[in-house]
């Protein structure tokens, strides 16, 4: 498919960490719509990665597209340490799991 392979491109653009959350529908018989975000090493022009990522999706299909830009760095003070990037991915994710209720606590 396509978007697969688009995909796979991207993950080899230098300066990209990694994406995540790649949403792709078509909106109508002319637009194909997406999301996806992607994380950069933080010494990387976002605007040149941003470019390539929308290029190899238009090529692709996608004609809508939005890209959420992460840095490196951004994961580093969330971490409150350099772990390393997948630690801090596996860290998001559990925080997306976490339950909140009325009272303002949370439960993991």
């Amino acid at each position: 498919r396509e978007l697969h392979s688009a995909l796979e491109k991207i993950q080899k653009i230098e300066g990209l960490i990694s994406y995540r959350d790649p949403h792709f529908w078509r909106h109508s018989a002319s637009v194909v719509a997406g999301t996806i975000h992607i994380q950069v090493t933080s010494d990387v022009l976002e605007q040149r990665v941003v470019q390539q990522v929308t290029g190899i999706l238009k090529d692709a299909g996608v004609n809508n597209l939005t890209i959420q830009v992460e840095k490196e760095a951004y994961f580093q003070h969330m971490s409150g340490l350099s772990t390393g990037f997948h630690d801090v991915l596996a860290m998001t994710k559990q925080m997306e799991s976490m339950k909140c209720y009325r009272d303002g606590t949370y439960i993991m």
